[in-house]
């Protein structure tokens, strides 16, 4: 269980970042998704993108392959955005 093959592609020049990952879990389940980011490749996840600048994320997610986040760099300024950047996606039973 949990969540497995994240990817994260930027969106040619622009500052959207497509993020896909599988979410393994129990039929009937549902999940809080979140986003972290890390602009130093890897640990500390310093940045939580502010919910307006996601979809995606949030309550009520179902387990699946191939599910999709939609961050929007810019809209918290794109202050620090690199392209070394790592994101973490976490699900928490509700």
């Amino acid at each position: 269980n949990g969540v497995w093959n994240v990817i994260a592609v930027r969106r040619g020049t622009s500052m959207i970042i497509d993020i896909y990952y599988d979410l393994v879990g129990a039929y009937g389940t549902t999940y809080q998704v979140g986003l972290s980011v890390s602009t130093t490749g890897g640990e500390p996840y310093t940045i939580s993108p502010a919910s307006g600048s996601l979809s995606g994320t949030g309550s009520g997610k179902s387990p699946g392959d191939g599910l999709h986040i939609v961050w929007d760099a810019a809209a918290g300024g794109g202050s620090g955005y690199t392209d070394q950047m790592r994101v973490k996606v976490t699900a928490d039973i509700e």
